[in-house]
Order: structure tokens, then sequence, then C-alpha cells
């Protein structure tokens, strides 16, 4: 399918919100099946980071040689409060390592801070390790772990929590808050 067609596709998915949030989290690609061009959320958006001059040359590495790819988790909620879906995209890699990077995608937030006709990246966290994310009341809260010597992968002695927050005045998310609490690996207190 030609790219413009899948854009119209997506931005017709963005505009009807859940319908396009179900579609979604039922659609399941592989890496394997990423590279045979067939037109899915997840190539899509694999093309656009990608293609992006603001990914890192990391994660384009990992995409392009399929060491990575956009994990299926990946979904739509409206994030910045214009009533439209965005795009939550994470970018995984198999095993241990699990989310190693998270985007924002979304309309909201050109230049003059009014909707624009182009999704893109609004928000990059581009270097994650066993990240996992959650909405509470309209922020995002991303999670990751933190390790002390001799923690095993699965019982890192803490956990990282920071929250972002849309800001309409700077177009992108904005962290509001930072905490660390005690993970499966911490040292009980004597």
């Amino acid at each position: 399918m030609p790219r413009p067609r899948r854009t119209a596709i997506l931005a017709a998915c963005l505009a009807a919100g859940a319908p396009a949030t179900y579609a979604l989290a039922q659609t399941t690609v592989t890496p394997e099946q990423e590279t045979t061009g067939s037109s899915n959320p997840q190539a899509f958006f694999s093309q656009e980071l990608q293609a992006d001059a603001k990914t890192s040359s990391a994660i384009k590495r990992l995409l392009s040689s399929k060491a990575g790819f956009v994990d299926a988790r990946s979904g739509f909620v409206d994030v910045t409060g214009d009533g439209k879906a965005d795009a939550i995209v994470l970018v995984t890699m198999p095993g241990q390592a699990g989310t190693v990077a998270l985007y924002l995608f979304s309309t909201d937030g050109g230049a003059s801070g009014k909707p624009t006709a182009k999704l893109r990246a609004v928000f990059r966290s581009q270097q994650l390790y066993r990240a996992t994310f959650k909405l509470r009341n309209g922020t995002l809260v991303v999670r990751t772990p933190v390790y002390a010597k001799g923690d095993e992968p699965q019982a890192p002695s803490k956990f990282e929590e920071r929250d972002y927050v849309w800001d309409k005045a700077s177009t992108t998310l904005r962290r509001t808050a930072r905490r660390e609490f005690a993970g499966p690996g911490a040292t009980p207190p004597r």
C-alpha cells in the first residue's frame, strides 16, 4: 500500500480513537513480519521512527537490523487532552532488555500550538531498559528498574517512576515528578 494511503488510514484510526485502540491491540506482528512491507501500525511506526532525524542512532540500528521492533503493546489514547487519540509507541528488544524506548506521536502541538495535519513524535524517551508505562488521570507514568550490584534482572533493588503531563505551551510532555521505591531485590530493613 502506498505511504500516503497508509498515512490516511492511520489518521482515520487516530480520529476514531477507541476503535483504533482495539484494532491495534488485536494486531500482533513479529519482527520478521514487519519486514514484509504489509500495512500495519507496527511497520508504519517503525518506518516513521527510522525516518525521524530525532530518533537516536541506537534505536534506528535496532529497528533496521530487526534486533528491536515496534511492540504490539503500542496503542492509541488521548494523552494531549485535545480529544483525539495519540499513539504511544514502544520499541522492544526480545529477551531481558524489554522496552528500550517510548515515543508519543500526535497531531497536537504544531508550531502555532494548533493541531497539525502530520502525525509526528512529540516526546521521546530513548534510553530505557525493561520499562513499563501506565496512564493515570492524564499523566503518563514511566517505570524503570534501578539495579544494585548483584541484583537479578527480575529483582531490582529499586524502581524509578517518572510522571509526564502534556504541556500545551511547549507542545511536548513535561516531567512533573520523579520517585523511587523499593523493588523485590531490596535489602530488608534491620
